[in-house]
């Protein structure tokens, strides 16, 4: 590794601005991408990334998160599992329902 290359990684601050650059042009050109922060609003504090007002359910869970969280079946993926654009509630909103009702791993 060149010497260049190990400062870089050392210098946390220049790590924050790349990522928050990068987390930026992602989210210019794909203005469905959300980023989760925590209570912050800066990119470099991403804790994750997800697709906004979507999420992944599988065709057994389907009838009871329709049920708790309105919404459509956008697509049927692979597998069985549906890409469930959601109706009224935000990505992060709508997960913290269903696992409040039936645990986690039902929906993603």
């Amino acid at each position: 590794m060149t010497e260049a290359a190990r400062l870089w990684w050392a210098d946390r601050e220049l790590q924050r601005d790349r990522l928050r650059r990068q987390v930026e042009l992602m989210t210019e050109a794909r203005p469905e991408l959300a980023v989760a922060t925590g209570d912050s609003d800066d990119y470099a504090d991403m804790t994750h990334m997800y697709r906004g007002e979507t999420i992944l359910i599988r065709d057994a869970d389907l009838d009871r998160v329709s049920a708790v969280v309105p919404g459509e079946v956008e697509d049927s993926l692979i597998n069985g599992v549906n890409l469930y654009r959601l109706r009224d509630d935000d990505t992060e909103t709508a997960l913290a329902t269903i696992e409040s009702q039936f645990g986690v791993g039902i929906a993603t």
